[in-house]
């Protein structure tokens, strides 16, 4: 049987080389979806190294990477963000919560504040808690729970709708070049008021579960 920290390097390898495969399919169907051409071929780029990155066990990333490790149950969860993902997230005091389309806006802009293109198409994941720490781990537990399906809670799952809507609205587009997929997902954790905390992840944010 493995032992923790055997499980641990083997969990850190597969998500450091592997995109987890419900991101790979959004990713896919982006591209599929996308109607401007220099956007299209961006994606096309960001799939064909994927891809070549779990063919030959290659690093999904060339830069530093921050690992985030959460035990859930008997379930480890082991995540790697870039380093650039990990400067840009950001804690904010204020007591808005969903469903609030001030909430909405709050979120969508203080994304684009900052230069995203370069990481675009990303993945959003947001934090609703009582202190700074809590709201921020609930961001990061939102960016990798953010790929695998809609938020069990429906006023949370619509929160999330409208956020994608806004960023893709607004947004610099696949690669900054424009066209309809800035994020590919918003995930939402709320559990308290009183901060908010953003994680946006790059589309190479990765994850793998024992």
């Amino acid at each position: 049987m493995q032992n923790v920290n055997e499980l641990r390097e083997k969990l850190r390898q597969e998500a450091a080389t592997i995109l987890p495969p419900a991101l790979a399919i959004l990713i896919e169907c982006a591209f599929e979806g996308e109607g401007t051409p220099e956007a299209a071929e961006f994606l096309r780029g960001v799939i064909a190294r994927f891809n070549e990155c779990a063919d030959k066990s290659l690093p999904l990333r060339a830069g530093e990477v921050e690992v985030y490790e959460r035990a859930d149950g008997d379930t480890l969860l082991v995540g790697l963000v870039s380093a650039e993902t990990a400067e840009r997230e950001v804690v904010i005091n204020s007591d808005l919560t969903p469903p609030d389309h001030e909430f909405d806006a709050l979120i969508a802009e203080t994304v684009l504040l900052d230069d995203v293109g370069a990481l675009c198409p990303i993945l959003v994941g947001v934090g609703v808690a009582d202190t700074e720490d809590e709201a921020l781990e609930l961001s990061r537990t939102a960016l990798f729970r953010s790929a695998d399906g809609a938020n069990a809670k429906r006023e949370l799952a619509d929160a999330e709708k409208r956020i994608l809507a806004r960023l893709n609205s607004a947004g610099p587009g696949a690669g900054g070049f424009g066209g309809r997929h800035t994020a590919i997902t918003v995930a939402i954790e709320a559990h308290g008021t009183g901060y908010i905390a953003i994680s946006p992840g790059d589309y190479f944010t990765s994850y793998a579960k024992s």
